[in-house]
């Protein structure tokens, strides 16, 4: 079968932090945690809904518009403004898709990603998006897929090395998976040699050395569910010691790095892969890491407005600030702008299909969020 051809789905997480229920749940399970997981995984930034999912919907309805289904995976939680009668959108919990219902409620994307090949009728390629994951201009399933039947992957210029082990709980966590799959694959030719991960990740990624890994940018990925599914037998101990985990630890396999290594190192794909470098702040993508700093010299809006990447990522790294921070005021003025047509998958509005191009005001105000050149997620 012409792999081209295939529909393709997207699959998105989503939690909103305010819901009283989830509070609860969260205050309940947080005692008997560990304090290097009370004092990072359960940070409100990890919950906080800005408007996001519906912003990255609208992107998606304008600049993928060949996205078969969409399936939105909560713990039971219904966006207000979400038409659950679109033909298009599919609702999914948690129990869904988790095989031991004890390790439920959950607080750890982890554990949740780790289980996302077993969505009903779920796509066997699908895009996952976290919700602060953005498309600015359009992009085709060739954008995505090999022709041969692999895939493109698009890693950021940001080396994994030992520095990580100082780092936050999702710097140790990256660097916790890099050991796995440097055991299950010692010396691989695939990942020393003119191989995928030798020459490619060496010559392309800014000249890393071999031993170096890259992360996976923040954007938009391709899964195949059935590589997902093989995962889970391949690492069958380190994926059920992360799904038993309520919140993030720096013990996690995390999803995305097992994923994308396991292509270039299995040598399953060997030269149907396609390896990209996206530089941070160009035309092809930014990340930017919301801070509650002012007066920051770069203008990631306007960056964004300017450059129209194709792909970019919101990260909130704000920790516990108002619901009224400047900041978050901006996010959602910014989103609103630049993506200001209802998307179909919304109850309120008609959706167009005209590009949404909105000009975006310059910050005013001297509100200047500064761009991350970190691996946060």
């Amino acid at each position: 079968m012409n792999r081209a051809a295939e529909p393709i789905d997207a699959v998105y997480l989503w939690v909103d932090g305010c819901d009283p229920a989830f509070q609860g749940e969260l205050k309940r399970h947080l005692p008997s945690m560990g304090s290097d997981i009370q004092a990072t995984a359960a940070d409100p930034e990890r919950f906080r809904d800005s408007g996001e999912l519906r912003h990255s919907l609208r992107s998606l309805a304008v600049f993928a518009p060949w996205v078969r289904k969409i399936h939105i995976v909560t713990n039971g939680q219904v966006p207000d403004w979400l038409d659950l009668n679109h033909s298009r959108i599919a609702l999914v919990s948690h129990e869904q898709i988790f095989a031991d219902w004890s390790c439920l409620p959950t607080f750890n994307s982890h554990a949740i990603e780790l289980q996302l090949h077993r969505i009903p009728g779920l796509a066997r390629r699908f895009l996952y998006l976290n919700d602060d994951c953005f498309f600015g201009r359009a992009v085709r399933p060739e954008d995505y897929l090999v022709p041969g039947g692999g895939q493109h992957l698009y890693f950021e210029p940001n080396p994994i090395t030992d520095r990580f082990a100082g780092g936050p709980l999702h710097d140790r966590a990256y660097l916790h998976t890099v050991g796995i799959l440097d055991r299950k694959w010692p010396k691989n030719p695939a990942y020393y040699s003119s191989g995928a991960y030798g020459r490619r990740i060496r010559d392309r990624l800014l000249g890393r050395k071999p031993s170096w890994r890259m992360l996976p940018a923040h954007m938009p990925q391709l899964y195949d569910r059935e590589i997902l599914a093989r995962l889970e037998d391949l690492f069958f101990e380190e994926v059920q010691l992360t799904s038993r985990r309520k919140f993030r630890s720096a013990r996690d396999l995390v999803p995305r790095l097992a994923y994308f290594y396991y292509l270039l190192e299995s040598g399953e794909y060997g030269p149907e892969l396609a390896i990209h470098a996206l530089p941070w702040g160009s035309e092809e993508y930014i990340f930017v890491m919301l801070h509650p700093a002012v007066n920051i010299q770069f203008d990631p809006f306007s960056a964004i407005r300017r450059l129209r990447p194709l792909f970019f990522c919101l990260n909130d790294d704000l920790g516990a600030v108002d619901p009224d921070h400047p900041v978050l005021n901006h996010l959602r003025f910014f989103l609103a702008e630049f993506f200001p047509n209802p998307s179909p998958f919304e109850k309120t509005g008609r959706f167009s299909s005209a590009t949404n191009h909105a000009l975006i005001p310059e910050i005013t105000n001297g509100l200047k969020p500064e761009r991350l050149t970190g691996g946060n997620s």
